[in-house]
């Protein structure tokens, strides 16, 4: 009996169905098996250990900053005048009243007539109140007026005295001379020989090459705790490390970045050891606590579970054991251990997703 054409096609279509079904199972039986194969050999699971050992342990925030002078003096002129000469140049070691400018002397001369018209004026105008003071202290002495008339007699004196003293150095300048108030360096000429200087328009920047401060901006939460004299790692560039403390913390904060200005003075012998220049980045880190001779271990070695808690494999036996422990400070790569680890422990610090209480581990070398 023949059997239809139909039916043959269907017999032989089921036959391939079931023959590729059988290889797609023997086919992820495979897969599986290459998937759940472990890294484990006959001695347990691959770890790293680290001993556990006593030491110091700091905790410390970290910022960069920039080193800026200590004294940095913006010099210019009280008058206008032209430049004539600009002795110094960026680098120049200069001293306390040394030339840094001079200006057109027959520009100043009318000027100067002026300011010593002035002078005599303010000197006149002193004495004048000098003098009206004495005769209300010599009343007041005699009980003839009050009190306050020697007050208001006293501050029309002292202003007087203020005016005159203003005109003065006003006029001293006026010698078309401008030299640096400080010793240090020139770290700037901001004009050139041709220039008209300008009242309050600096013309030349001085800074104390010596007395170097270390400036960083800290966010408020770092601000907080941080206090005058605590102490701070510095680095340099170089990998050059110092050590120094805060010298001032800015009370204000800046409302758009919430930071504020910490300084670090930096020893005149480190700065002049080192070579240290305006302008160079330092990193620093400042100490918030310090323990001696904790128990310490690394942070990779740590497993933090919920509501706070950690633990630690350690090796006993052969074999992993969780160990739950109570921290303290942290490092910025080690943890103090304040409960359950004792000096000699092994901890583990490799392969920690693998490890459950009791399984087997084979020890590697020891990491460090």
């Amino acid at each position: 009996m023949a059997f239809p054409k139909r039916a043959i096609f269907i017999i032989v279509g089921m036959a391939i169905v079931l023959g590729l079904g059988a290889l797609t199972v023997k086919r992820v039986k495979t897969l599986r098996a290459s998937a759940s194969a472990k890294p484990e050999t006959s001695a347990g699971v691959p770890v790293e250990t680290v001993t556990i050992k006593r030491g110091k342990l700091s905790s410390s925030s970290r910022y960069v900053g920039t080193l800026v002078p200590e004294d940095q003096v913006m010099v210019a002129t009280r008058i206008s005048g032209r430049i004539v000469s600009l002795p110094v140049e960026e680098g120049a070691k200069v001293k306390r009243g040394d030339l840094l400018a001079r200006l057109d002397d027959e520009d100043l001369v009318s000027k100067l007539a002026a300011l010593k018209v002035r002078l005599r004026n303010a000197d006149t105008n002193l004495r004048f109140q000098q003098d009206a003071l004495d005769r209300i202290n010599a009343l007041y002495a005699e009980g003839a007026v009050p009190r306050n008339e020697v007050d208001r007699a006293t501050l029309a004196r002292d202003t007087a005295q203020a005016n005159r003293d203003e005109v003065a150095f006003t006029l001293a300048e006026a010698e078309a001379k401008l030299l640096s108030p400080v010793d240090g360096e020139v770290s700037a000429v901001l004009a050139s020989v041709g220039d008209m200087a300008m009242p309050g328009k600096p013309i030349v920047t001085v800074v104390s090459s010596n007395r170097l401060t270390a400036q960083f901006k800290v966010f408020e939460q770092d601000l907080l705790r941080m206090v005058e004299g605590q102490k701070v790692r510095l680095q340099l560039p170089d990998g050059t490390s110092i050590t120094g403390a805060i010298g001032h913390v800015d009370p204000t904060l800046d409302q758009m970045t919430r930071s504020g200005r910490v300084e670090v003075p930096i020893d005149d012998q480190d700065v002049a050891r080192l070579g240290l220049r305006v302008g160079m980045s330092i990193e620093g880190a400042f100490i918030q606590a310090e323990v001696e001779g904790a128990i310490l271990v690394p942070k990779n070695a740590v497993v933090a579970q919920g509501q706070g808690g950690s633990f630690v494999y350690v090796v006993r036996e052969g074999k992993a054991a969780r160990v739950p422990i109570k921290t303290g400070l942290v490092g910025e790569s080690e943890i103090e251990v304040k409960e359950g680890l004792k000096e000699g422990d092994r901890v583990m610090v490799s392969n920690l997703n693998d490890l459950y209480e009791g399984r087997a581990v084979l020890v590697q070398e020891e990491g460090s």
